[in-house]
């Protein structure tokens, strides 16, 4: 099975191209990606040699994040996915986060809501959901983390003051653990925890 998952929820842009050849792209610069997006697609393809009709699934990342992000993530693949007739594989930022760190425990991972807000979820040693995704107060996720002292901590490079910034290749492993998730590109939607600055 080869997928290519797209992941513009966070503050950097990261494409996986996973299969027989599993290829790996990320553009610290999250703002570039309603411009770059596309272009880093086709050269991912072109480099392996795959046509977007070899695809057998595409992925993308709801949220939370930015909110702004989302839209492009989310939109991009959705009409890749209608123009190639191609399921569709959601997953959140949360697990993105949590697969970039081995952990042999619970994990807590905290992510940047912006404005002074973060998103919190809480995870079994299985990468399963126990809580979340939450959208805290930067004071409220110290003293939710400092709640569950016995948890890993996995944050995104903007959370960095709460724990470790594992900048791996989560992407990739929260994918593979929700091949059987996928569903037609018209069942996915944006997942927003909080408010955006218009509707505040």
């Amino acid at each position: 099975m080869t997928i290519l998952a797209v992941n513009t929820a966070g503050a950097e842009t990261e494409i996986a191209l996973i299969g027989e050849v599993t290829r790996f792209y990320r553009d610290p610069n999250g703002r570039r990606a309603s411009v770059a997006l596309m272009p880093a697609v086709e050269a991912l393809l072109c480099e392996v040699g795959l046509r977007p009709s070899d695809l057998d699934a595409l992925a993308v990342v709801v949220g939370p994040g930015s909110f702004t992000g989302i839209r492009i993530g989310v939109s991009s693949v959705r009409a890749m996915a209608y123009a190639l007739e191609k399921p569709v594989i959601p997953v959140t930022l949360c697990e993105v986060l949590a697969y970039n760190r081995e952990s042999d425990g619970a994990t807590v991972t905290v992510g940047d809501a912006g404005n002074g807000f973060c998103y919190i979820a809480r995870f079994d040693v299985g990468k399963r959901f126990l809580e979340g995704p939450l959208c805290l107060t930067l004071d409220e996720a110290e003293a939710y983390i400092a709640a569950h002292a016995d948890c890993a901590v996995v944050t995104d490079s903007v959370c960095a003051r709460f724990g470790e910034c594992a900048a791996g290749q989560g992407l990739i492993g929260a994918v593979l653990a929700h091949t059987a998730d996928a569903v037609p590109y018209s069942e996915i939607v944006p997942l927003y925890v909080r408010k955006s600055q218009a509707e505040l």
